[in-house]
């Protein structure tokens, strides 16, 4: 009898070892790791752990810190009914700003940088030119005008003589009038004369006839004479004059146009001031359509510090509130003191479009003006820096 065996598979092919995958070992917890978000979670925590110890008053200025924000703590309703409204303090990021404002300049007239003047950070007087542009073309220009506008005056002095020749004529043609009437009358005369002899039979009658003809003649001229001084009466050289003096403002227009356009060649400070940045250099051509203006330009006076609270803090802003103004950048800088001096009555979106780390752009500001009580004991602050306002409260 036959013994039974089981059949063997083998396999036609076996990879080796060192090319085959490892296989793969499910994890435990349901195959997702938890151990990175943790251990951000952890960091993230220290972080603003530190950001309190060190810097509580910019942790205020977040809106999510605030007091009478959130659900609990001392922000929460409970906590925030103990505390008056009025003894609230209001902590915002505010930048400082001149109180007369930043001017940018820009000349008017296209063309080429020939000279900056003030370098930056120079205090000029009111008037005083800050860049020059080429400007031979529009002295050209000028001079074109100033030629003209003497040829306008010369117009206007022959169109004066007319008035004075029609004056002339007139007076000429009536005397010449005067002059036939007289010559009229005495071939008038003389007909008269003969038509006597010539019934006494002492004339001719021939000699009669030519004297009828002479006065025929004499009345003749007499009427000719009259429509000259009609003529002459009838001309209007006063509107020649009127022509030649508006055609005279019409050149001096062109000349005052002139003028301006070399005057603007030039920037002059607006009023005293300090020169901050140049955006322009010598030799650079500039267009009639400026993306960026020339030169930013700073009016002399105090600065103030330009803060815009968000709408549901601003019922806290009141004018003459005191305030208490440092570097943001720093815990540890000097302290400024001020008062707020202006309080606006519209609620818009920030000045600034560019995103400023720890402030929202898209919510409503109410925009208040701090004057700033400067000492010599701390450096100046300057303008566009950004500073930590803390409007105290009543209690403060």
């Amino acid at each position: 009898m036959s013994q039974s065996t089981t059949p063997r598979i083998v396999p036609m092919h076996r990879p080796s070892e060192g090319n085959s995958p490892a296989p793969r070992r499910p994890k435990a917890g349901g195959g997702f790791n938890f151990a990175p978000l943790l251990v951000g979670l952890v960091i993230l925590i220290l972080g603003v752990a530190g950001l309190v110890a060190t810097q509580p008053e910019l942790v205020e200025s977040i809106p999510l810190f605030r007091k009478g924000t959130g659900t609990g703590g001392e922000g929460s309703p409970s906590s925030a009914a103990t505390v008056p409204d009025a003894e609230e303090r209001v902590v915002c990021v505010a930048f400082v700003d001149a109180g007369n404002g930043v001017v940018p300049l820009y000349p008017l007239q296209p063309g080429r940088v020939a000279k900056v003047v003030i370098q930056e950070g120079e205090a000029v007087k009111s008037g005083a030119i800050l860049m020059e542009m080429e400007n031979t073309l529009a002295k050209a220009q000028l001079a074109e005008a100033e030629a003209d506008v003497a040829a306008g005056m010369e117009q206007i002095k022959q169109a004066l003589l007319l008035v004075d020749q029609q004056k002339q004529s007139i007076s000429a043609q009536k005397a010449g009038i005067e002059a036939k009437e007289f010559e009229l009358g005495s071939a008038k005369a003389k007909l008269k004369q003969l038509d006597s002899l010539v019934k006494n039979k002492l004339a001719k009658p021939e000699e009669l006839e030519s004297a009828s003809e002479l006065v025929r003649a004499g009345e003749k001229a007499v009427e000719v004479e009259q429509a000259k001084l009609r003529a002459a009466q009838t001309l209007k050289p006063e509107i020649a004059v009127e022509q030649a003096r508006n055609d005279l403002k019409a050149r001096e227009a062109r000349l005052e146009k002139a003028r301006f356009a070399l005057e603007e060649t030039r920037i002059k400070a607006p009023a005293d001031g300090t020169v901050l940045r140049w955006y322009i250099h010598e030799g650079e051509t500039l267009g009639p359509s400026p993306r960026t203006p020339a030169v930013m330009f700073c009016r002399a006076g105090k600065k103030v510090v330009r803060a815009e609270v968000e709408q549901e803090f601003a019922r806290r802003v009141h004018m003459g509130q005191k305030a208490e103004i440092r570097d943001d950048t720093t815990v540890s800088g000097p302290v400024y003191m001020g008062k707020v001096t202006r309080v606006s009555d519209w609620y818009s979106h920030r000045r600034s479009i560019i995103l400023e780390p720890l402030q929202y752009n898209d919510v409503r500001t109410l925009e208040c003006l701090i004057e700033i009580d400067e000492t010599d004991s701390n450096p100046p602050l300057r303008i566009g820096q950004r500073v930590r306002v803390k409007l105290m409260g009543k209690g403060s």
